[in-house]
């Protein structure tokens, strides 16, 4: 009878070499997994990367477009403040309209003070909307539009930049006896369109109520009263009457017009100490302030995709060196075979590519979704801008190609000898 070989344990060679198998066939399934997250983790953050950064770079050119658009005015070296009038020494009325009047001569005569203007609001902070009716189209009190309601003081078309297009501007025997407004251009479009607005006749205020009749002397340009994005052509200004007493200065300056903030609050300290004066800002102060949560988001967006976008430059590079140190018998074996040091390195930039191709794909494809989510965000700016999304892919390309050049040279550097011997 023939006995079998057994190990000094007394197992029999063959079920050794059974579970040997077993184990290398285990072995190599959990070698396939880690394989498969590892190109799973890189394929994910080179997506994410690419749908932030299509993200950022969007709200980049949304945000460069609202920065850069015509307000319809020049808000360059133009001071707002906010005064506040002792109520009782200044009630509405000629104590008030005197009080105005000397308020402009003191701060108009300061040097480098160029115009000066008062207003209800200052541009980008106007709130006060009113109903109106069009003489000779009335409408139910449900359906009457709104309309952007400015009183404004001498001065205020210059001092703002703001052109007058048609008509004429207010003059003294208008703030006199009110009873005219100046319109914007689109509102005169809209209400006008094959006509001249000048002589039309508006009312505000529901329907059958006291209000008087306004008639439109002028049409000015379009210009951004209430928010950044509107489309704000809906815009009307009436002379200040003894009714509304606007609280708010105008001050256009040949320079820095906060340099010569204090000396502004000076002048009307001077002519009345209890007069309070605050929220004093340029008119560019203003329209970052409004434009803030737009710059918060681009900034958000902007931080997230270069920190995807490294992460996937170190996750490629990872992997990919990592892959490197596995095949480096095989490397040596091909190398010592003749295969060219440019064959290796295409082999293994192969690699790396076809991973960042697959996130590029991916994340294009998640961009797209985002973009729906952005879309109320954006201005004058569209959510499949091709530019965007060939700049974004582009420095993808190139990140995930710069990080897998060093593996590759990494690859061709390796001695065959020194490749053949190792396990």
């Amino acid at each position: 009878m023939r006995l079998a070989w057994r190990r000094p344990w007394g197992r029999p060679a063959s079920i050794w070499r059974l579970r040997s198998r077993r184990a290398a066939a285990a072995g190599g399934s959990a070698g396939l997994r880690q394989k498969l997250l590892r190109h799973g983790l890189v394929i994910s953050e080179v997506a994410l990367s690419a749908t932030l950064l299509v993200g950022a770079g969007l709200m980049i050119r949304s945000f460069a477009a609202l920065r850069s658009q015509s307000l319809g005015y020049r808000p360059e070296n133009v001071l707002s403040l906010n005064i506040d009038y002792p109520d009782k020494r200044y009630p509405n009325g000629p104590q008030a309209r005197a009080l105005i009047d000397r308020l402009t001569r003191e701060i108009g005569s300061l040097p480098d003070v160029t115009a000066t203007a008062f207003t209800t609001e200052a541009p980008l902070e106007s709130s006060w909307t009113r109903i109106f009716t069009i003489e000779g189209r009335p409408v139910p009190l449900q359906d009457m539009p709104f309309v952007t309601h400015l009183v404004v003081g001498p001065g205020y078309f210059e001092t703002l930049g703001l052109p007058l297009l048609e008509g004429r501007t207010f003059t003294a025997a208008d703030y006199d006896e009110p009873g005219v407004l100046i319109v914007a251009q689109a509102f005169a479009r809209k209400h006008w369109p094959k006509q001249s607005a000048i002589g039309q006749r508006v009312r505000f205020g529901p329907p059958k109520n006291n209000e008087p009749w306004h008639t439109i002397v002028g049409v000015a340009a379009g210009s951004k009263q209430r928010d950044l994005k509107g489309v704000d052509g809906s815009s009307v200004y009436l002379p200040y009457s003894a009714q509304v007493t606007p609280n708010s200065l105008l001050v256009r300056t040949k320079g820095d017009p906060l340099r010569l903030a204090k000396a502004i609050a000076a002048r009307i300290a001077a002519v009345d100490h209890d007069i309070a004066v605050s929220r004093v800002f340029t008119l560019r102060q203003i329209m970052n302030r409004v434009a803030w949560q737009d710059r918060f988001f681009t900034v958000l967006l902007a931080v997230f995709a270069v920190l995807a976008l490294a992460l996937a430059a170190v996750g490629l590079y990872a992997v990919l060196s990592y892959a490197v140190s596995l095949h480096t018998h095989e490397i040596g074996i091909r190398m010592a075979l003749g295969a060219s040091a440019a064959s290796v390195r295409l082999m293994v930039l192969r690699q790396g590519l076809a991973l960042a191709g697959a996130g590029l794909l991916l994340g294009t494809e998640a961009a797209l979704a985002l973009t729906r989510l952005l879309e109320s965000q954006l201005f004058q700016t569209s959510p499949l801008d091709p530019a965007v999304y060939a700049s974004a892919l582009a420095m993808l390309s190139a990140v995930a190609a710069a990080a897998a050049f060093l593996p590759t040279l990494r690859a061709t550097r390796v001695d065959p000898v020194i490749a053949l011997r190792h396990e």
